[in-house]
This record gives C-alpha cells, structure tokens and sequence, in this order.
C-alpha cells in the first residue's frame, strides 16, 4: 500500500505501478538521447524521465533515487561521471572500463549510474564522429582545409589543458569532503588562451591559500590521481591513442568543446554530434550496460 508521502507525489505512485524499469537523467535532452541510444524495443520495460522538480543537475537526480527507492527498487537514476567525485568516488570513474559504471552498496548510492566519462560531452568527443563531421562542415572554400587527422590533432593538443581544469575539479571535492572549505573550479576560465595553463593554476592556488585553505591537499589528492592513473595505464599496457582517449574521456568535456568550437566554425550542433551515439558500436554497448546494471535485460 502506497504511504502518505507517496500519494502526495504523483510522479513516485506513477512509478510504483508501473511494472518497469524508470532510470532518472539530468534534462529533457537526455531523456530524448538516452531513449534513441537503448531503442524502442525496451519501453515496455524500461523509461527515462526527468525529476518533476527539478532544474537540471545531478542533485536532482540523485535525490529523486534516493527518496523513490525506500518503496521502489526498480528506480535508478543516470549521471555524468564527474558527479561521482562529489560522493567521494573518483577512483571510480578513474577505473571505469565500460560505458557506465555503479558504485557498491556501501557508498550509499544504491541505484545510481554513471557515464565513464567527465560529462557526456566528453562521450560525444570519443564516439560522436566530430573529427570527420568537423572536416566536411565547412564551405566549398574551405574544403580540403583540414581533414579528420589534423581536428584530432588540435583536440589532443587541447585535452592536457582541460585534463588539468578537470584534476582541479576533483581535488577541489576531495578536499570539500575531506577538510572542508574547498574553492570551486570554473573551468570556463580555461576556454580562454590568454591566459596559460600555469598561470591558471597559480590563481587557484592564491584563491585557496589567499581563503586560508591547504594547498597541500589539493596537491596531494592531485597526485594521487595522477599516480593511479599511471599505475592502470602500465599494468594494462595502455599508451599512444588509447592514453589519449582516456585523457579525453576524463577532461572537463563541455568545456574542451567549447574550446573547440571556438577554433572550428564547422563543429555542428550537439544534436548531430550526438546522433552517432545511438548508432553501433557506442549504442550497443551502452544497451548492454544500462540494460545489465538495471536487470531490464
């Protein structure tokens, strides 16, 4: 029998009787993306939707999971990657082999999905096709101007810049949770070329010591990340193009993007870049994930 506080949430009692799989996600976008990936075939037992109240984020989601499956197991909830280092968890998204990824039953996220990357900007630059949708999105004037091999190269040029805005990120968690009073990272700072890497990092540093924060925490919780990252690159024997992906894969996504459109007028919209994810081989494996970490399968 549904309680008080179900029948007071219309959303909750809808999903309590609906005999399927609901799996939250951050926007309206998602929703629409993330149901084109998986297929048609499985909306009998398996609906994205979005939190009734929310106004985009992890939080909402998160939440949403939280609240709905003290009554109703067959909730879960899909979100960025980066979001796992807000509960402590990025060693997590450092491992992740897959497409997504779940945190144990002890980290107290119990439904909870992640994408293996950053944000999903950062799986539409690995799987999204942009290196050959950027070299032929271009006028007759500029055909022949640069090919797929030459947007790769600019990307992987830029990905350092942004794996470090992102390593700021974490660090900046980790010491929230762990110390206290953190600085928040914005990484647009970063779309802008002015001003170099080092001098980013030097005005992070004068924020944090300038507020009376530890430094060292930051730098320490840094390498560690780093040296994990070195320790899984050399036991699996991971180097050239696949050390680059995984660079890509953990930079701050939107905006090393954002960068990238400010030096390609020809980068389409997300929603074409967006589009090759629902195709093989990204579209199967994310299927196969979602569907096996739900048990929708």
């Amino acid at each position: 029998m549904a309680n008080l506080s179900q029948i007071e949430d219309p959303d909750a009692l809808d999903n309590r009787y609906a005999d399927k799989i609901i799996v939250y996600v951050e926007g309206e976008g998602d929703q629409r993306l993330f149901s084109r990936i998986v297929g048609p075939d499985v909306a009998d037992r398996l609906e994205f939707k979005t939190p009734a109240d929310t106004t985009g984020g992890c939080s909402f989601v998160v939440s949403r999971v939280k609240a709905e499956r003290l009554t109703n197991d067959k909730i879960f909830g899909l979100v960025d990657g980066e979001a796992a280092a807000n509960h402590g968890a990025t060693d997590a998204l450092l491992d992740c082999e897959g497409s997504l990824f779940a945190l144990p039953a002890a980290a107290g996220l119990e439904g909870v999905i992640f994408l293996s990357g950053h944000e999903l900007e950062n799986v539409v630059l690995l799987h999204g096709e942009i290196y050959e949708l950027i070299a032929k999105n271009v006028s007759l004037q500029s055909m022949g101007k640069a090919d797929a091999a030459d947007v790769r190269k600019t990307l992987l040029a830029l990905t350092p810049r942004f794996f470090i805005a992102a390593l700021m990120k974490y660090a900046s968690l980790h010491v929230g949770l762990t110390v206290g009073a953190s600085v928040s990272v914005k990484g647009g700072v970063f779309v802008d070329p002015k001003a170099s890497t080092v001098t980013l990092v030097r005005e992070l540093r004068q924020q944090v010591v300038g507020g009376g924060g530890d430094w060292g925490a930051y730098k320490a919780e840094i390498g560690r990340i780093l040296r994990r990252l070195r320790d899984r690159f050399e036991a699996e024997a991971i180097t050239g193009e696949g050390l680059s992906d995984h660079l890509i894969r953990l930079a701050d996504g939107k905006n090393l993007l954002l960068r990238l459109r400010k030096i390609y007028a020809g980068v389409p919209k997300d929603g074409l870049l967006a589009d090759a994810l629902t195709r093989p081989p990204y579209a199967d494996h994310f299927r196969a994930e979602l569907l096996a970490l739900t048990q929708a399968a």
